[in-house]
Order: C-alpha cells, then sequence, then structure tokens
C-alpha cells in the first residue's frame, strides 16, 4: 500500500498563473467592496481606484502567460528554472500583499512583534519587482530567440510608455529642459 503523498505532483504553473491573477482580482474586489475596513478609515468602499490593482494583476498573468505557452505560440522553449523562479516570485508577492491585509490589526506595529509585518513588507516588495523584472528578461529573451521582432517592439514600447509618460508631462523632452 502506497501513501497518497509518494505520488505527489508539483504546482503547475497554470494553477500559478491562476492564483496570481486570481489574488490580484480578489484584493481589488476586496478593496472596492470594503475599502476603509481593509486599510484606513479615510477610505470610502465603493472608491473606483481600488480596482486599479486589477492592471498590475493582469500585466503579471500576460507576462506568465507567455512565459508558460512560449513553446506553443513563438516556438521557443524558455528555459524551465528561469519561468518557474518568475512564476513562484510572481505568486509569493500577492500572497504575501494578502498575508500583509490579514495580519494588519493581528500583529501591533510597535514593540517585540513589529518586524514580522515588516519582513513580510519586505520580501512581498521585493518579491514583486524581482519577478517582474525577471519575467521581463524572460518574456524578451523568448521573443529575441523566437525571431518575433513586431512582438519585441510592441512588449518595449508597453514597458517603456508608463516610465516615460511622466517624463514627458515634467516637460523633460522640451528644447528648455534643465533651465
Amino acid at each position: 500500500m502506497s501513501f497518497p503523498i509518494d505520488h505527489k505532483r508539483s504546482m503547475s504553473k497554470n494553477w500559478l498563473l491562476g492564483i496570481t491573477v486570481g489574488g490580484y482580482a480578489t484584493v481589488s474586489v476586496a478593496l472596492y467592496c470594503f475599502g476603509g475596513a481593509l486599510v484606513a478609515s479615510q477610505v470610502p468602499a465603493g472608491n473606483t481606484q481600488a480596482l486599479l490593482f486589477m492592471i498590475p494583476g493582469f500585466f503579471i498573468g500576460l507576462l506568465d502567460f507567455v512565459q508558460i505557452h512560449a513553446e506553443e505560440y513563438f516556438k521557443c522553449k524558455p528555459r524551465e528554472r528561469i519561468t518557474w523562479f518568475a512564476l513562484w516570485l510572481n505568486a509569493t508577492a500577492i500572497i504575501g500583499f494578502c498575508a500583509m491585509f490579514t495580519l494588519k490589526n493581528a500583529l501591533e506595529w510597535r514593540g517585540f512583534y513589529s518586524f514580522v509585518p515588516m519582513i513580510l513588507a519586505i520580501v512581498t516588495a521585493a518579491s514583486f519587482l524581482v519577478g517582474i523584472v525577471v519575467s521581463l528578461l524572460n518574456v524578451f529573451w523568448i521573443l529575441i530567440v523566437a525571431r518575433a521582432r513586431i512582438a519585441l517592439v510592441v512588449a518595449a514600447v508597453a514597458c517603456l510608455l508608463p516610465a516615460l509618460w511622466p517624463a514627458y508631462r515634467m516637460g523633460i523632452f522640451t528644447r528648455d529642459a534643465g533651465r
């Protein structure tokens, strides 16, 4: 007789994609419905800005989807270890964000136990940022190897546009910038 744990399979990539996108959607809807109860009393429930959490959720979900299904769409097999690392970092970020909401009032922010929420916040922020960077680099590498020039240009513009728009609005690209 064998135990069920002997035949345990690892979590699939699609499960991690579902956890990531579902986590962002859950946080977004929870912030929209309960607002002030989750964050602070100044944020009212029904604030549509809470739905902005779906934007990084969609972006990260799209990156994860491209990494998972690159072999089918681009005929290019991505590196397994980098793909798993990026998927786990993206899932860890949203799980940590949900844990921060859960532990908001459970642990005091002063005294000996203040390091637990601080460590959780640092791990969440680091996994969010590193996960996006690793995912972007992996997707760019997939597009370069697959020689998908149009998709590479579209992806690069989609990543650079949000970074360049505030600089454009501040007037950095005008002739008299810096005077």
